[in-house]
């Protein structure tokens, strides 16, 4: 069997374990595309783009992978998945990869539900109209706590993923890292939307990290851990309030509320 055939074979394993894990109801199953850049592809499925040199057409090649969905409900949707780091990853025997996998498979499942609960006859409704940003920013949550669990799962081994010797690694070294990568993101990012984005991830994180360490990492350490910026707690325990998204959806103004303590105009 060749290389390719054999990543997408482990692909497809993953998914049925992401679908058995989390016990997704009627699974979509998307399209994997292994590709050398993504903004390429992208421009290539999204050929009516109304700016193709925007900074984030421009930036995507820096993604791991990337959700596109259809435009009709009854499309079929895409991941794209950055091949460079794909192989770099499976090479350095970094389970990155799995973690971008389930990211992606992530979101288009919440995407279709989404679609759903709010009657859309296209998903252009939710991708073309800001007033859906609440969910964008949750299904980033989502996407980003479902995405590292299954990261350390295939990592450390399911009966592992929450051994009490990694604490001191996360504590005193990942988390000091992911909080300083975010705050180099969100002093560069252009909106408020986008540095709400990469808020999202890190509480995406952390809702993960307090599952697998309830004791050590609870909801005081938390409010800690985020020291003045209460609002990051209170979207944290929104999130841990309302982590399943027909529950979320029915209360996406209070969230709005809590982002509208530090982003006026979101």
């Amino acid at each position: 069997m060749d290389p390719e055939n054999l990543i997408n074979n482990r692909i497809l394993s993953i998914i049925d374990d992401f679908f058995n894990t989390v016990n997704v109801r009627d699974p979509v199953m998307p399209s994997y595309y292994i590709v050398q850049n993504i903004a390429t592809e992208y421009l290539i499925l999204n050929p009516n783009i109304s700016n193709p040199d925007s900074s984030f057409v421009k930036s995507l090649n820096e993604y791991n992978g990337l959700m596109v969905p259809p435009e009709e409900i009854n499309g079929t949707f895409i991941v794209l998945i950055n091949q460079d780091r794909l192989i770099q990853n499976i090479h350095k025997n970094n389970m990155t990869w799995v973690g971008t996998i389930i990211h992606e498979t992530t979101h288009v499942q919440d995407f279709v539900q989404y679609a759903k609960i709010i009657n859309a006859k296209k998903y252009t409704e939710i991708t073309q109209n800001n007033k859906h940003n609440m969910f964008s920013l949750w299904t980033e949550i989502h996407a980003r706590s479902t995405g590292y669990y299954f990261t350390r799962k295939y990592s450390l081994g399911k009966n592992n993923a929450n051994c009490e010797e990694m604490l001191p690694y996360i504590i005193n070294q990942e988390l000091p890292a992911q909080w300083n990568y975010l705050q180099e993101q969100y002093d560069n990012a252009v909106t408020g939307y986008h540095q709400a984005y990469f808020v999202a991830q890190y509480i995406g994180r952390l809702y993960t990290l307090q599952k697998l360490y309830p004791e050590t990492l609870n909801d005081q350490w938390i409010k800690k851990h985020f020291g003045i910026n209460e609002w990051m707690t209170n979207w944290f325990l929104f999130y841990k309030k309302y982590p399943v998204l027909e529950n979320a959806a029915q209360h996406f103004d209070e969230m709005k509320n809590i982002l509208q303590q530090n982003f006026y105009g979101l």
